[in-house]
C-alpha cells in the first residue's frame, strides 16, 4: 500500500510586488508548458462576478478589438457595465460640484467607486518564481515591468547566460517606485541581482547564480503553479447573461458554491481577490533550460466573431437617481442603475 504525506492548507504562494527591491528568479518551463517553452502567460481577467455562495468567479476577458481598425469586432457586456459606472461616477462628481454639501451624494459616489474597484479588469504577465529565501510561487506582473524583464533576460542570453536555465539561473530586482501615489505612476526597474564577494581585502559584486536542484525540483509539483487553463474561457453570451442575471447565472456557467481549490491568491490591484480561481498542478515535468527567443503570450482567446446585442445598465437619469434616492441602501442603489442584479 502507497503512502503519502499529508497535506496542510494550500502550499501555493503569490509574490506581491511591494515598492521597493523586490527579489526574483524566474522559474523555466514546467508542466504543460514545458514542452512549448513558455514560461509566461498573459491574462485579462474579469473579476466581481459572485455566485449565490457570495463567492468571486473570475474569468478571462472576451472582448476583441481589431489593432488595425480599432474596431471591436466581439464586444463585452462586463466592459459595458464597467464603462457605464465610470460615466456614472462621472456624473455625480458634476452633481457634487453644484452641491458640495450634499451628503447623499458623497454616499452614492463612494457606493459607484466601489463597484468600479469591484468589477475590474486585470491584465498580468503570470510566472513562476523563487525568492532569495526559498519561497516558490506565482508572480504576477504588469507590462512595464514584464518588459523591463525581458530586456535585462535578452542583455543576458547574448552574453551566452540562460537566466531562465535550470543550472544557471539569475535573480532580478524589481524595484518599484510610485512618489506621486498615482497608480498610473507607478514606474518599474528591473536589474541583474548581484552578491557581494569577498576576495582577500577586497569586495566584489557578481551575479548570484541559481541552480534549480533535486530538492528543489522535488517541491514544484506542490508548490510552483500550473499557468495553463488559470481561469475559465467564456463566450460574449455567457458573459452578458452573467451581467443580466446576477449570481444565478454565475452559478449556472461558472459553478455554485464554495468550490475552492487548493491554491489561494493575493494580488496588488484594485480588484477583489479570491481563493478559488488557480486550477490545482498535479505535476510538473520535463523542465527545459532553455528560452525561446519569441515567447507566445495568450492574449483574448475567444473566436473573433459577432457578439449579440449587449443588454445596457438601466437607462435613467443617474443624477436624478443620486439626489432622490437618499433612503436607498448601498446595494438598492446599484440595482436602482443596473449596476448589480
Amino acid at each position: 500500500m502507497e503512502l503519502g504525506k499529508a497535506k496542510y492548507g494550500s502550499g501555493k504562494k503569490v509574490f506581491k510586488v511591494q515598492d521597493g527591491d523586490n527579489v526574483f528568479r524566474i522559474l523555466p518551463p514546467m508542466g504543460k508548458l514545458a514542452k512549448s517553452g513558455k514560461w509566461n502567460l498573459y491574462y485579462r481577467v474579469e473579476w466581481g462576478y459572485k455566485n449565490s455562495a457570495g463567492k468571486n468567479r473570475p474569468f478571462q476577458d472576451v472582448r476583441v478589438v481589431n489593432r488595425e481598425t480599432k474596431m471591436v469586432e466581439v464586444e463585452s457586456a462586463a466592459h459595458l457595465r464597467r464603462e457605464a459606472l465610470k460615466d456614472q461616477k462621472m456624473q455625480l462628481i458634476t452633481a457634487l460640484r453644484k452641491n458640495p454639501a450634499d451628503v447623499n451624494l458623497k454616499t452614492q459616489l463612494n457606493t459607484v467607486t466601489e463597484a468600479i474597484k469591484r468589477f475590474n479588469l486585470d491584465s498580468k504577465y503570470y510566472l513562476n518564481a523563487i525568492d532569495l529565501n526559498g519561497q516558490i510561487g506565482l508572480l504576477k506582473i504588469g507590462h512595464k515591468a514584464f518588459m523591463a524583464l525581458k530586456t535585462e533576460i535578452d542583455k543576458l542570453r547574448k552574453t551566452g547566460v540562460d537566466p531562465l536555465s535550470v543550472e544557471n539561473g539569475r535573480f532580478f530586482n524589481f524595484n518599484r517606485s510610485n512618489a506621486t501615489g498615482n497608480f498610473q505612476d507607478t514606474a518599474y526597474q528591473v536589474t541583474i541581482y548581484k552578491e557581494n564577494v569577498q576576495v582577500g581585502n577586497e569586495t566584489y559584486q557578481k551575479d548570484k547564480v541559481h541552480v534549480l536542484d533535486g530538492t528543489i525540483i522535488a517541491r514544484l509539483s506542490d508548490e510552483a503553479f500550473e499557468l495553463s487553463g488559470m481561469y475559465p474561457e467564456v463566450t460574449a453570451s455567457q458573459v452578458e447573461h452573467m451581467v443580466n442575471v446576477g449570481p444565478a447565472a454565475v452559478d449556472e456557467i461558472l459553478g455554485a458554491g464554495d468550490k475552492r481549490s487548493a491554491d489561494s491568491e493575493d494580488d496588488d490591484s484594485t480588484e477583489e481577490t479570491t481563493n478559488n480561481t488557480i486550477t490545482h498542478q498535479e505535476t510538473v515535468t520535463n523542465i527545459k533550460g532553455t528560452v525561446q527567443s519569441n515567447e507566445s503570450i495568450a492574449a483574448v482567446s475567444t473566436p473573433v466573431t459577432p457578439a449579440a446585442p449587449v443588454t445596457p445598465l438601466a437607462t435613467v437619469d443617474k443624477v436624478t437617481v443620486a439626489t432622490t434616492n437618499a433612503a436607498l441602501s448601498d446595494d438598492e442603489f446599484l440595482k436602482s442603475i443596473g449596476a448589480v442584479r
